[in-house]
């Protein structure tokens, strides 16, 4: 994961490298389960698209659902 990491929650919050790590450190992952999973290449980025089901918990309190993420990766230094 690069410094320049950037996260963004189902409510808009914006987290750095440093408070997403924090941030994870905080929830207790019951179970996952990838129900879509799928990915497009554009030149060197690619785009994932993934549909999951989450059982957690953060500080105590539930967060379980279902919920759909987008992820975007590009080629750094040829990796």
């Amino acid at each position: 994961m690069l410094d320049n990491f950037i996260f963004i929650d189902d409510e808009g919050q914006v987290y750095n490298k440093t408070q997403y790590m924090e941030a994870v450190l905080q929830q207790k992952v019951t179970s996952y389960t990838l129900e879509e999973v799928s990915a497009r290449v554009y030149g060197s980025a690619g785009i994932m698209f993934v549909r999951s089901e989450w059982k957690y918990t953060v500080n105590g309190n539930d967060g379980s659902g279902d919920f759909r993420s987008t992820g975007v990766f590009a080629k750094h230094n040829g990796q």
